[in-house]
């Protein structure tokens, strides 16, 4: 069953003071299975990172569709994607997005708390999801007191706060040294079965994409 798809996307970023219109994605037709894992490769400025905005609602196309389970969400309303990338798609960047302010707990606890729950509520959930990433003795830290990978594995078990349909991680492992990779993917790939996840991994490491059930490549703005 195909749980994300696209249609004819394309996405333009208009003109500037001295510059020229740029073409980033120029009519992708995509289609992601459910609880599959799909690698996106391609060079740098290929567009993987747009594509990835535009699949998870965080950016509209400029014309196309894009589907999730046969609901066009090229058609929602700002409150609309808001709503359907908090409870249906986790995000995981290459840089991790920490609020500083904030102690790992509470960073994990802010996909719950922004859909209206109570701390009270949430903070066993993100202390067993923090747990979940051997994470259980760093609750109290913040991000400037965790390394690289500490601070990703936080980003992780923040993607998964509000039980998404979809994992989208955008070059995840880009910052880590290669144990920290792979422990890193490891548990991405343990996560499909044990939360019948549908993952999307926009990646550069070819290793990485061989270990995934698809690989779509991006050039020039087309799947190739």
């Amino acid at each position: 069953m195909t749980i994300l798809s696209t249609r004819n996307i394309t996405k333009n970023y208009p003109a500037k003071a001295g510059t020229a219109a740029v073409e980033v994605l120029k009519g992708v037709d995509l289609e992601i299975r459910s609880g599959s894992i799909t690698a996106i490769v391609g060079a740098s400025g290929s567009g993987k990172s747009t594509l990835m905005h535009v699949l998870g609602g965080l950016d509209k196309p400029s014309t196309g569709e894009v589907y999730f389970n046969d609901q066009n969400i090229a058609g929602f309303t700002d409150e609309q994607l808001s709503k359907f990338r908090n409870r249906e798609i986790g995000f995981v960047f290459q840089f991790h997005h920490l609020l500083p302010e904030f102690s790992a707990l509470e960073n994990v606890m802010m996909p719950a708390l922004i859909r209206n729950l109570t701390a009270k509520e949430v903070t066993s959930k993100a202390t067993q999801l923090l747990s979940q990433f051997g994470l259980s003795d760093r609750l109290d830290h913040r991000p400037s007191m965790l390394s690289g990978g500490e601070q990703q594995r936080v980003a992780m078990a923040r993607a998964l706060m509000n039980d998404p349909s979809v994992l989208l991680a955008d070059e995840p492992t880009g910052n880590l040294d290669e144990k920290n990779t792979n422990d890193l993917i490891d548990q991405i790939i343990e996560l499909r079965s044990s939360r019948n996840l549908t993952i999307v991994l926009v990646t550069h490491d070819k290793d990485i994409a061989q270990r995934c059930d698809h690989t779509f490549t991006l050039r020039n703005g087309v799947i190739a």
